[in-house]
């Protein structure tokens, strides 16, 4: 597989900012996360959608309320593992059918219900995990997402981005 990505998304990673036609490898962005100390997940806001969305690094997604403290910080845990190879959002639900986390689970293909979590790569396709919500159950999904040996897709759509407005 190519290690090199293009596009004309805009890519910022804790400091690291390409904008128009960027090309870089895996490692140039992974040294550039490693190197700025960015979160092991980062919070899905409007401001950082292009951003997160326009990443070409594969996703690992957790849709929970901010209830899940215990699960917010499993996830944390997994995504420690994997600083260097997987970009792990978390997204807020509020649990109803209003608001950005309710908008972004529906456009994701999930089914009702929270908490949720989502692989999702650049070309959009996503793959629900069904597992326990365990380190290890975690860790062994976001695994078999890397090696590409995931099979249930759940969708496979270009997401809107929320409008921005500024």
């Amino acid at each position: 597989m190519d290690q090199h990505y293009r596009g004309s998304s805009p890519l910022a990673l804790s400091g690291f900012v390409s904008t128009n036609n960027f090309q870089s490898t895996k490692p140039e962005i992974s040294d550039s996360v490693s190197t700025n100390n960015a979160p092991s997940v980062i919070t899905f806001t409007v401001d950082d959608a292009s951003r997160i969305l326009g990443n070409p690094m594969k996703q690992l997604w957790l849709f929970s309320t901010n209830h899940s403290l215990e699960l917010i910080s499993t996830f944390e845990e997994a995504a420690k593992a994997f600083r260097d190879k997987l970009v792990f959002v978390y997204e807020e639900t509020d649990g109803t059918d209003f608001g950005l986390g309710a908008d972004l689970a529906f456009q994701f293909g999930l089914p009702e219900g929270s908490p949720r979590v989502v692989a999702r790569m650049a070309n959009g396709d996503t793959y629900l995990y069904h597992g326990e919500m365990t380190f290890d159950g975690i860790k062994t999904f976001a695994e078999e997402f890397l090696e590409d040996n995931l099979s249930v897709q759940i969708s496979k759509s270009a997401l809107r981005l929320p409008s921005d407005s500024h």
